[in-house]
């Protein structure tokens, strides 16, 4: 039996994809680490009115679009992500956010 033509390749292919998509998603739903050396670290700014204020407007220019703003994966911008962009701990997205 010869593997050549259309129908093996296509075979082939298609395998290779599925385990692409697959093995993706495995690695995907894996959690997130922090590395053991970077665990003791402070963080090297105050936490006053002016940080946390900064710390607001950075949050809602360059997160709240997509995990609106409760987090839980529901801004404006969320409707192109697939899976959703909730860090909340829960899956999926949850009750809108206000």
């Amino acid at each position: 039996m010869r593997r050549t033509g259309p129908h093996w390749r296509l075979t082939v292919t298609a395998a290779i994809v599925a385990g692409l998509v697959f093995g993706g998603f495995a690695l995907a739903q894996a959690p997130w680490l922090a590395p053991a050396g970077e665990k003791g670290k402070k963080n090297p700014l105050p936490a006053d009115k002016a940080s946390l204020d900064l710390g607001r407007k950075v949050a809602e220019t360059n997160c709240v679009p997509c995990h609106g703003n409760h987090y839980r994966g529901d801004g404006p911008a969320a409707v192109a992500l697939n899976p959703v962009a909730c860090l909340t701990g829960r899956p999926g997205p949850g009750p809108r956010s206000p």
